[in-house]
C-alpha cells in the first residue's frame, strides 16, 4: 500500500511545481528597483537592404544599425551632460525597415515611424530622402540621408529638416576632378568624361551649370556625361563612345555590382587602367562603390582603380576605425571595409547630434526642432579619426565636407592624396540648388 500512495504524492507533487512554473512565466515582469525609469529616445532607418543598389546601401545600413546597437549594448546609451553638471545616459529605441531603394516604400516608412513616435530619422538613399524632405520639413521631423542628394528638394524646404551626410554628387566629381587637375603635368588641358548611375536625384550631374561649368572653370575639358541603368549589365557602348575622345580620366559613379560591369568591360574594349601621368587612363570610382568587394570580385580589372573616400581607410591605425573593426566582427561577423565603416560613421553622426540636442535642451524638451538645430549647428565632432574633425555650417547642413582619393596598388587599397575639402557649394551647382 505504500508504494501506490508514493508515486500517487510523487505525481501531485509534480503537477504542482509545473503548475507554479506556468503561472510564474505568464506573470508580469517585475519592475526594476532602482526607483529611476529608464530613458529612451526613438530614432527610426529607413534602411536599403535589398533593391538594385543593394551592393553598396546593404553594408553600409548595417554599419550604421550596428554602431546604434554598440552605443545602447556595450556603452549603455548615449552619454551627455545635463544642465545642472551631472552625466546621464540614454538609450535608443531603434526602428527600422527596409526601404529597397524605393520611393513608395520609403514614404510608408516615414508614415509609419512618425506614427510610432520616432523623434529623428535617417535614410539611406539620396532618391529615397529627396521622396520625403519636403513632408519631413512640414512635419518638423529631422532626418539625416545617408548617401547625399543632387535634387534641389533636399535644400529647399524652409525651414529645412534635412542634413546631407556628405557632398551631393556635383560636389564629390568636382574633388576628383580638381585633384586631377591639381596633380595634371602636361601643357593640354586633361580631358574627363563620366558614367553615372541613372537615377533621379544623380541626374543634375550633368547640368551645364553645374559639374560642366567648373570642370570648364578649373581648365579640364568634359568630354559629357553617360547614364547607365542601376541594374547595368554591359557597358560597352558608353565605353566605346568615350573610348573614341580619348578620355585621360573616366568617373565610374556607380555602386559595386554596376563597377564590376565597368571594369570588366572596360578591359574588354582595350582601356588601360593606369596612374595619373602614366599615359594611360585613369578611372575613378566613387565612395558608394569603392570598396574591398572590388578586390574580391575582380581583382584583375580593379588592379590601378582610383577611388573617392569619405572615410579612413579600413585598415588604418586610428581610434575610430578599431572601434568599427570591433563592431563589424562582434555584429556582422565578419572583416571591416570601406562600406561598412561609412555606415559606422553615419551611426556616429546620429549619436553626435542627439547627444548635443540633449545636452542643449535635456532630456524632457527633446524634440524635433532641438534635434534639428543640434544637427546643423553640430561642433567639434570627433569621430576618432574616421574623418577630420567637423563643424556643420547651418547655411548648408552636410555632415562631411571632407574626402580623399585611394588606388587599389598590389591588390590593396591605398590612400594617394590629403584630405580635400570640397569646393564652395556655389562655384559647382546649377542657380536651382544655391540659397
Amino acid at each position: 500500500m505504500k508504494r501506490p500512495f508514493c508515486g500517487m504524492l510523487a505525481r501531485m507533487l509534480l503537477v504542482a511545481m509545473v503548475v507554479l512554473l506556468v503561472a510564474a512565466a505568464c506573470a508580469p515582469a517585475a519592475k526594476p528597483t532602482t526607483g529611476a525609469e529608464v530613458k529612451k529616445v526613438k530614432v527610426g532607418l529607413s534602411m536599403s537592404l535589398t533593391g538594385a543598389l543593394a551592393t553598396a546601401l546593404e553594408p553600409v545600413s548595417w554599419g550604421a544599425y550596428h554602431y546604434l546597437q554598440y552605443v545602447n549594448e556595450q556603452l549603455g546609451g548615449i552619454e551627455y551632460r545635463t544642465k545642472a553638471g551631472t552625466m546621464e545616459k540614454v538609450l535608443l529605441d531603434i526602428v527600422w525597415e527596409d526601404n529597397a531603394y524605393s520611393v513608395p516604400k520609403t514614404i510608408s516608412i516615414y508614415k509609419r515611424q512618425k506614427e510610432a513616435g520616432v523623434k529623428f530619422m535617417a535614410v539611406l538613399g539620396s532618391t529615397p530622402g529627396e521622396a520625403i524632405t519636403e513632408t519631413a520639413s512640414r512635419d518638423k521631423m529631422p532626418v539625416i540621408g545617408f548617401y547625399a542628394s543632387t535634387s534641389p528638394a533636399n535644400f529647399t524646404p524652409v525651414p529645412l529638416y534635412y542634413t546631407s551626410s556628405f557632398g551631393n554628387m556635383p560636389e564629390q566629381a568636382a574633388v576628383v576632378v580638381k585633384w586631377f587637375k591639381d596633380n595634371w603635368k602636361e601643357a593640354r588641358p586633361p580631358k574627363v568624361g563620366v558614367l553615372m548611375l541613372d537615377v533621379p536625384s544623380l541626374r543634375p550631374t550633368g547640368d551645364p551649370a553645374g559639374l560642366p561649368a567648373y570642370a570648364q572653370k578649373i581648365g579640364v575639358e568634359y568630354l559629357g556625361i553617360d547614364f547607365l541603368s542601376a541594374a547595368a549589365t554591359d557597358t560597352s557602348i558608353e565605353l566605346g563612345r568615350l573610348k573614341t575622345k580619348a578620355p585621360d580620366m573616366i568617373l565610374t559613379y556607380h555602386v559595386t555590382g554596376g563597377l564590376v560591369v565597368i571594369l570588366k568591360d572596360a578591359r574588354r574594349i582595350g582601356f588601360e587602367l593606369g596612374a595619373l601621368g602614366s599615359g594611360k587612363t585613369v578611372f575613378a570610382a566613387p565612395t558608394w562603390g569603392f570598396d574591398e568587394s572590388l578586390l574580391r570580385l575582380v581583382p584583375q580589372e580593379a588592379e590601378g582603380l582610383y577611388g573617392f573616400t569619405t572615410t579612413a581607410l579600413s585598415d588604418e591605425d586610428v581610434p575610430g576605425v578599431k572601434v568599427a573593426r570591433e563592431i563589424c566582427r562582434k555584429y556582422r561577423g565578419a572583416e571591416l571595409n570601406l562600406l561598412y565603416l561609412q555606415g559606422v560613421f553615419y551611426g556616429m553622426e546620429v549619436v553626435a547630434g542627439l547627444k548635443q540636442a540633449l545636452e542643449t535642451v535635456g532630456y524632457e524638451s527633446l524634440d524635433g526642432p532641438a534635434i534639428n538645430d543640434a544637427i546643423h549647428n553640430l561642433k567639434d565632432f570627433d569621430s576618432g579619426g574616421i574623418a577630420p574633425k567637423i563643424n556643420v555650417d547651418p547655411s548648408y547642413p552636410m555632415l562631411n565636407p571632407y574626402a580623399r582619393i585611394a588606388r587599389v596598388e598590389g591588390g590593396k587599397i591605398k590612400a594617394v592624396s590629403d584630405w580635400y575639402q570640397y569646393p564652395p557649394i556655389r562655384e559647382i551647382m546649377p542657380p536651382q540648388f544655391r540659397k
